[in-house]
C-alpha cells in the first residue's frame, strides 16, 4: 500500500540508529538535530520528532514563541513521558516506547532481591579475611535470607510489575500489587500502599511518576514497613523522599533500600545516600539489555510507518498515568 504521508523528522535518537530510519518504507526526510538547539525549536519543515525523554529535561515552562510551528508527532524512546511539558502536550500525537524495559528491569529487581538475602559480598569478605577461608564457623551465614516465603509488593502493576511477579513466583515469593485501576477481584491486590507497605518483605516502586505518586514513600509509608523490609525504586527519583528515606535508614526502621534512580539524579557525590551502609545506588542502568536499541528502534519504525498512513499510533502518551 502506498505511503499516504511522506514525514519529515526532526531526528535526535540514537546515530546508530539513523540508517534504519533512512530506509523505512514511508521514505521520511531525516533532519539531523544540530548540536545545542533544542529539539522544542524545530526546523519549520519538521512534522514529528523522535527524541529521547531527556532531551525535554530542561524545556521551558512557557511555549516558545511559534510552537508547535509544523509538529503534529512526537516519538520518545522511552517509556516514561513526565517531564514533556504541560504546552508540549496539546499536539495531536505524541507516543512511548513502554514495555520495552519490563524483561531486564525485572532481573535486576531480582538481583537486588538475591543480593540481599545471600549477602554473596559478606561471604567472598569473610573468606578473604580469614586464614582459614573454609572454617565454616567463620561464615556470616547468618546474614543470609530465605527468599521462598517471602512477600513481594508491588507498587505498579503494569508490564514491569508483571514481568517481576512472575519471576518472583518462580521463587517461592508471594506477590501482592497496588495499581491506580484498581484490582480484578483477586487476592493479590490489597487495598492500598498502606497495606502493601505493612506486608511487604521486598517492597517495589514500579509505579509511573504522577502528581499521585510523587513522594508516596515518605515518613507515614516508612512508619508503616517492616523495620526488615527491603525497598527496591526501579520506578522514579520522585516517588520517594529521600529526607524520610534516610530518617528511616538511620533509625534502622527500614533494612535496606536499593535505588536505581533517584531525585536529583545522579544524587551529589556527597550526599549520604551514597555512602550510606543501608543503601545501595546503582546508575539508572535496570533498563538496559544488549538488544535494547534494537528493540526500541523497531517498535519505534512500526510507528513511524502508522503515522505515515494514517493509522492509530501504538502506546499513545497517556498523561494521566505518566506513561
Amino acid at each position: 500500500m502506498a505511503t499516504r504521508h511522506q514525514p519529515t523528522l526532526l531526528y535526535a535518537y540514537d546515530p546508530a540508529q539513523r540508517a534504519r530510519f533512512a530506509a523505512h518504507p514511508c521514505a521520511p526526510r531525516l533532519i539531523d538535530n544540530p548540536p545545542g538547539v533544542p529539539v522544542w525549536l524545530p526546523p519549520a519543515d519538521a512534522d514529528a520528532i523522535v527524541c529521547f525523554l531527556g532531551s525535554w529535561a530542561k524545556a521551558p515552562k512557557q511555549a516558545p514563541e511559534g510552537w508547535p510551528f509544523n509538529i503534529r508527532y512526537i516519538q520518545f524512546a522511552s517509556a516514561g513521558v513526565d517531564t514533556l511539558p504541560e504546552w508540549a502536550r496539546t499536539i495531536p500525537y505524541v507516543a512511548s516506547a513502554r514495555g520495552i524495559t519490563a524483561e531486564p528491569i525485572a532481573e535486576y529487581v531480582m538481583a537486588a532481591i538475591m543480593a540481599d538475602c545471600k549477602r554473596l559480598d559478606l561471604l567472598v569478605a569473610g573468606m578473604r579475611a580469614s586464614d582459614v577461608p573454609f572454617d565454616e564457623t567463620q561464615w556470616p551465614t547468618g546474614a543470609m535470607r530465605s527468599i521462598k516465603g517471602q512477600t513481594l509488593g508491588l507498587v505498579g502493576y503494569g508490564a514491569i510489575g508483571q514481568a517481576i511477579a512472575r519471576r518472583a513466583e518462580a521463587f517461592g515469593m508471594e506477590v501482592i500489587a497496588t495499581r491506580r485501576s484498581g484490582g480484578d477481584g483477586s487476592p493479590r491486590f490489597v487495598a492500598g500502599i498502606d497495606e502493601l507497605a505493612a506486608r511487604a518483605d521486598q517492597l517495589v516502586l514500579c509505579a509511573p511518576a504522577t502528581a499521585e505518586t510523587l513522594r508516596m514513600i515518605d515518613d507515614r509509608v516508612l512508619s508503616l514497613v517492616k523495620p526488615t523490609a527491603h525497598l527496591i525504586n526501579v520506578a522514579r527519583g520522585t516517588l520517594v523522599d529521600h529526607e524520610a528515606l534516610l530518617r528511616a535508614l538511620d533509625a534502622g526502621r527500614l533494612r535496606h533500600a536499593t535505588l536505581d534512580v533517584t531525585d536529583p539524579e545522579p544524587l551529589p557525590k556527597d550526599h549520604p545516600l551514597m555512602s550510606h551502609e543501608r543503601a545501595t545506588i546503582t546508575p539508572h542502568a535496570a533498563w538496559y539489555s544488549p538488544d535494547h536499541f534494537d528493540r526500541v528502534t523497531a517498535k519505534l519504525l512500526d510507528n513511524l510507518g502508522r503515522y505515515a498512513n494514517g493509522e492509530p499510533l501504538a502506546d499513545i502518551a497517556d498523561f494521566a498515568r505518566g506513561y
